[in-house]
């Protein structure tokens, strides 16, 4: 079944889900800045070179070990 989910959608980065008629609850200038997305949009989704929106990978950073200090 349909969500009815429109995203507001920068450098194809996904900013904001709406989920419903945005002509109904924002006024027409950011009524217009949404556009339909399927229903396994979620913020921070970036539309690939197939038009499909996917998480990104983030490579955990690597914590190096503390130095131990020689007693002198």
């Amino acid at each position: 079944m349909s969500k009815n989910l429109h995203a507001r959608v920068l450098n194809n980065l996904v900013l904001e889900i709406f989920e419903g008629d945005v002509h109904k609850a924002f006024h027409p200038f950011i009524a217009s800045q949404f556009i339909e997305v399927p229903d396994d949009t979620e913020v921070g989704m970036v539309k690939d070179s197939d038009n499909e929106y996917v998480m990104l990978a983030i490579e955990e950073p690597v914590i190096p070990e503390p130095i131990e200090e020689e007693e002198v």
